[in-house]
């Protein structure tokens, strides 16, 4: 759990970065709004989550009497 000092930190940070974003012109935004759409594009196409184990194959090998 966040202290209330790391979650004040937070807070003043998402606060000076929407004053920012105000102080932005059209074209900034839509410059932003592409980077934005790239980088979402882009993390659907990796996964970087846990790896994945795959099933075991079925030994098929014929058993000799």
């Amino acid at each position: 759990m966040p202290s209330e000092e790391e979650i004040g930190r937070i807070k003043e940070l998402i606060h000076r970065i929407k004053q920012h974003l105000d102080d932005l012109t059209d074209d900034e935004r839509a410059e932003i709004d592409q980077a934005i759409a790239v980088v979402g594009r882009t993390r659907q196409l990796v996964s970087l989550g846990m790896p994945r184990v795959r099933a075991p194959q079925p030994d098929l090998r014929l058993e000799r009497a």
